[in-house]
């Protein structure tokens, strides 16, 4: 599991509030549908995470450990 404190956001994106509550109330109603994507900082200790995809979703999630993520190497 990895927390969302560990993940950055490299370029954060504005949402208005109506956008932000459709995307909650599809994760409360069905679950996510693609994951949330973040790639491990390299040389990161202890180890911190760079968002790839999903900044929305990731937000919809509140501030509690996150169950299940796409890892992908380090470039």
């Amino acid at each position: 599991m990895i927390p969302i404190g560990d993940i950055h956001t490299l370029n954060p994106r504005a949402r208005n509030k109506r956008q932000h509550r459709e995307i909650v109330d599809s994760i409360d109603n069905v679950g996510l549908k693609r994951p949330i994507t973040v790639r491990l900082k390299p040389g990161s200790n202890p180890p911190r995470y760079d968002l790839v995809c999903g900044e929305g979703r990731l937000e919809a999630l509140g501030y509690g450990p996150i169950k299940s993520l796409s890892v992908s190497e380090p470039l």
